[in-house]
């Protein structure tokens, strides 16, 4: 039986932009595959997400190669997305919490409960500063 899980964006002030399911066949994952599940899962729905809220986007030369995103979704390369998400997280370019307790390293193993909520905090650059 499979473990079912919440991941969401949110802004830093705690403000939900997103949210969707995984499941897990296992009950215990590493920080890494949880990255690499989630982008693989918005390559899955990101024709019904909004631009500003994907975690990953597409590098220059893919959409130069692929054009618009929305029309090239299917001809994304998943594997330079999951490498440039883990490389953000490794960044500080996002934060990751489960359950409220924060992820810092990529080989950390997690246990999934049921219904547990993993959050992904993007970092924006203050403006003016």
């Amino acid at each position: 039986m499979g473990v079912a899980i919440i991941y969401r964006d949110e802004r830093a002030d705690g403000k939900v932009l997103f949210e969707h399911s995984l499941e897990f066949s296992f009950g215990f994952v590493t920080v890494r595959q949880l990255i690499e599940a989630r982008v693989e899962s918005e390559m899955d729905v990101r024709t019904n997400i909004k631009p500003a809220n994907y975690l990953v986007t597409p590098v220059q030369a893919e959409i130069i190669l692929n054009g618009d995103r929305k029309e090239s979704a299917k001809r994304v390369d998943v594997n330079e997305q999951k490498r440039i998400a883990l490389a953000s997280f490794q960044a500080n370019g996002f934060f990751m919490f489960i359950n409220s307790r924060q992820l810092t390293d990529l080989d950390e193993v997690v246990g999934l409960e049921p219904d547990a909520r993993v959050s992904f905090v993007k970092l924006v650059p203050l403006v003016g500063g």
